[in-house]
């Protein structure tokens, strides 16, 4: 956009609305005329000659919308010669600029406000070009001028709209507006001159004498190329282009050839003109300058508009004119004065299609009259249309179902919803809509869309019902929880809505559990099985995946409550092709527990080590494990032993035994990992056999201390004092098992440790032995046998408290017999 604004305060802001000034109280001391030209008068050079400058002297035009401006050299300097002398020092000028091969430009004797291009789409050496000039009084004229294509009508008749378009977007709305130039037209009623003529007139017409005469203006005279087209608001104002010897009323097409005498426009001569390719065109325009009290001509401030109405609907045409008063008005049609049509506004009642046709008004005052823009009425009804067709829909039963279609046409409008070409009761609105689908519901929707002048139906619009049964997308998952702990179950389906789910224990409901997750807390033994749901819809049902639960027993207490209770050592370690102890786990709770994974370890006295795992199966009460290594004390595997067993090998060989878990908590809130480690110092002795009833808990004849150890660091996150419990076990069921027991069994049992407490600072527990034999209580931060430290003696019963338990990462206790 260009800034088209006045340089002047007040009154050029009037100007901006064109007439707004002119109103009953509005003055004019006197009227100034304004010569405009359009001139394209070149030769074939394209260039400014001498025979040109003379006709611009001897016409003497005020404002030149001119072509082909080019001059010498193209400079400034050029430029400004040639105005001072075919003009006057007094004149400014626009020419476009970017080094266009014919540029267009504006020579003004008023000053030239503002002023540029634009550009022609059709056309890349020249454009339109466009000033703002400062004419006297309170408006500013807007010229344009434009060289239009000799190639075809039809592209002149793009550039015209073009232009147009262009004149609209960037002048003030009723502006002052003159477009002069070569149009190349070869008839005036081209499109090009009617698209222009549609904002600025192509009446009075100018030709080369005062009455008749020749309109043709390119050199041979036979083709109307140039114009002078000014706005409705100008015309008020045309007036006669007077010489000394004529007068001409409509304009001049000046042709030196023609025109007599020449001595009114010296110093141009009688073979200028036919030097050129075109005439120049002349229109004169008296303008009032400012003053006193001279009257005004009407102007029309705001035009009629064109309508388009259905039948029986009321047209309204309305007009703002302004000019000095009384102003009379008369509407016409189709050219025609209206009877009665006599104000500024004019209405039609019940408007039918004779009343179509074009509507103007005539505005007179004692200056003039002046005859407004034309307004098209256009009466129809215009029968229904659709603008979007309902679409295809495919639902699930039981789903909701909408159609929606969008109509066109006169209203009122109304519609019919069919369903397989039936009329669906109550569906008359522009959309239709039903709940819970069903698949009598499938078939083919359209709606007929009516009004006064006739109907359409819609394309069709097809529904799909599915009856889809449910499926099951996640089953829920197999879980292992401890006892008292939490089970968490879920499913996720999919099919026709609603879908309702009932979860199954071994096959039986489960009361009140019908979500898509069931939680089951606080679970016990009673609580493991078989977990299943049903997803049900009105087309079927479908039964989950089993989700097994396992509810592992939590021991009371903690690891120690399963206990090594008794080991034999083996015949003979050095040089024997294998070695064979014999283990009892004992277990006093009431439950059978899971040892699946749990392994044994052994530490030999001479240095060596190695772990026997993967134990399986439970211990009720207790169990005999015999454990058989490899020649070389490295491993062996563990292999379980019928109670029926009446004789085990046994050596004196010493040895340490752990009872582990497989990464398991052994207590419900016991971190992972925790170990129950038994001690049991063999008596050193030759090797032998032992039979009869099994000893008690301790070991056998030479075993004479036990140690228990937790959580690799004495430590006990759940500080429960009795954690660390043992219980002898009961007597085997095969008392005769082994069948040779020790002949000289110890007058002194080994302690048992019971009570074991760790609580803040403080390891304690008790030992338990032969009652009044001394004890000595010690401890090693491993399990060699070569630095146990002693740390008290005392008989037993007795407590044993370490108030510096926490200073150590790892220590091991055990209580032997002094």
């Amino acid at each position: 956009m260009y800034q088209l604004f006045s340089r002047r305060m007040a009154p050029a802001y009037l100007s901006l609305a064109l007439f707004c000034t002119l109103t009953t109280q509005s003055l004019a001391q006197s009227n100034v005329t304004v010569r405009i030209m359009a001139a394209n008068l070149n030769g074939n050079t394209q260039s400014i000659l001498p025979f040109e400058i003379d006709i611009y002297k001897g016409l003497k035009p005020d404002v030149v919308c001119i072509q082909e401006f080019n001059y010498n050299n193209n400079t400034a300097a050029d430029f400004r010669a040639l105005i001072d002398d075919a003009f006057g020092t007094n004149f400014s000028y626009y020419r476009e600029s970017g080094g266009l091969q014919i540029p267009n430009g504006i020579i003004s004797r008023y000053p030239i406000i503002s002023s540029g291009r634009w550009a022609d789409t059709q056309v890349s050496n020249r454009g339109f070009a466009w000033a703002r000039i400062d004419l006297p009084g309170s408006n500013d004229l807007y010229a344009v001028s434009v060289h239009l294509l000799t190639s075809s009508s039809g592209n002149r008749a793009t550039e015209a709209n073009n232009l147009k378009t262009l004149i609209l977007a960037n002048f003030p709305a009723n502006a002052w507006i003159v477009i002069g130039g070569d149009f190349n037209t070869t008839a005036r009623i081209e499109t090009a001159i009617t698209t222009l003529a549609s904002l600025c007139p192509d009446s009075p017409i100018p030709t080369d004498a005062e009455s008749g005469g020749n309109f043709n203006s390119n050199a041979n005279r036979n083709n109307p190329y140039d114009y002078v087209l000014a706005s409705r608001s100008m015309t008020n104002y045309l007036t006669n282009v007077v010489f000394a010897s004529h007068s001409f009323s409509k304009g001049l097409v000046f042709d030196s050839r023609v025109y007599t005498p020449l001595s009114d426009v010296s110093p141009i001569v009688l073979g200028d003109s036919g030097q050129g390719q075109h005439m120049a065109v002349l229109k004169d325009f008296s303008i009032p300058a400012g003053g006193s009290n001279a009257p005004v001509a009407p102007v029309i401030n705001t035009q009629p508009q064109n309508q388009t109405i259905a039948v029986g609907a009321t047209a309204s045409f309305n007009v703002a004119a302004a000019g000095t008063t009384p102003l009379a008005y008369q509407w016409r049609f189709n050219g025609t004065n209206i009877p009665g049509a006599q104000t500024n506004l004019y209405s039609i009642p019940n408007s039918q299609t004779t009343n179509n046709g074009g509507y103007t008004i005539v505005i007179t005052n004692s200056v003039g009259s002046i005859t407004s823009s034309i307004a098209t009425l256009t009466v129809s009804n215009v029968a229904p249309t659709i603008t979007t067709n309902p679409a295809a829909l495919a639902v699930f039963t039981g789903e909701t179902v909408v159609f929606s279609v969008t109509a066109a046409g006169t209203a009122p409008l109304a519609y019919q919803w069919r369903f397989n070409g039936t009329n669906v009761a109550a569906a008359t609105n522009n959309d239709y809509s039903f709940n819970n689908a069903q698949t009598n519901h499938a078939g083919n929707y359209t709606v007929v869309v009516t009004n006064s002048v006739g109907s359409v139906t819609s394309a069709i619009a097809a529904l799909t019902v599915s009856n889809a049964a449910p499926v099951i997308l996640t089953n829920p998952a197999s879980l292992t929880v401890t006892v008292g702990g939490t089970a968490n179950f879920t499913v996720t389906a999919d099919g026709a809505t609603p879908l309702e789910y009932q979860w199954r224990f071994n096959g039986a409901d489960i009361a009140g559990e019908t979500t898509t997750s069931y939680s089951l807390t606080n679970a016990q033994t009673t609580n493991a099985g078989n977990y299943t749901i049903v997803v049900t819809n009105n087309a079927g049902a479908i039964t989950s995946a089993v989700a097994v639960l396992t509810v592992n027993t939590a021991i009371a207490g903690t690891a120690t409550n399963v206990v090594i209770s008794q080991i034999y050592g083996g015949g003979g370690f050095s040089g024997a092709s294998y070695k064979n102890d014999f283990v009892e786990l004992f277990n006093p709770t009431a439950v059978a527990v899971n040892i699946s994974g749990w392994s044994i370890q052994y530490a030999g006295a001479t240095g060596t080590s190695w772990t026997v795992g993967n134990l399986s199966g439970t211990i009720q009460s207790y169990r005999y494990y015999l454990i058989q290594m490899t020649s070389d004390g490295t491993g062996g595997v563990t292999i379980p032993i019928a109670e029926s067993t009446n004789s085990i090998n046994c050596g004196a060989t010493a040895g340490k035994f752990a009872l582990v878990s497989n990464q398991t908590a052994l207590t419900g809130s016991n971190p992972a990992g925790n170990a129950a480690i038994v001690d049991l110092v063999g008596y050193g002795g030759t090797a032998s056999s032992f039979e009869g009833s099994a000893p008690a808990v301790g070991g056998s004849s030479g075993n004479t201390s036990s140690v228990i150890r937790k959580n690799g660091g004495l430590t006990d996150s759940n500080s429960n004092t009795n954690d660390f419990t043992t219980a002898a076990p009961p007597t085997p069921r095969n008392s005769a098992s082994p069948a040779n027991p020790p002949s000289n069994p110890p007058a002194a049992v080994a302690a048992d440790i019971t009570a074991l407490v760790y609580s803040g600072s403080q390891f304690q527990f008790t030992a338990t032995g032969t009652t009044s034999s001394n004890y000595i209580v010690q401890a090693c931060s491993n399990l060699s046998l070569t630095n146990w430290v002693s740390l008290s003696t005392n008989a037993s019963p007795f407590t044993y408290t370490n108030l510096a338990a926490n200073t150590f990462t790892q220590r091991f206790y055990r209580v032997k017999l002094k």
